[in-house]
């Protein structure tokens, strides 16, 4: 439990604010939590440079 609480896993999804340069150029992005508690996201294969 000591770790749960130093590496905040229980509010990390809600909490965190990702660096800068993911927000603009990761491909994925956290939409929600369906009716069954799984995380809902969203990839946008368009922004991706695969080269």
């Amino acid at each position: 439990m000591a770790w749960r609480k130093e590496m905040q896993i229980d509010t990390m999804l809600t909490d965190y604010k990702p660096p800068e340069v993911l927000v603009k150029y990761a491909a994925t992005s956290f939409i929600c939590f369906d009716k069954e508690g799984s995380i809902v996201r969203h990839v946008d294969c368009g922004r991706i440079d695969i080269k």
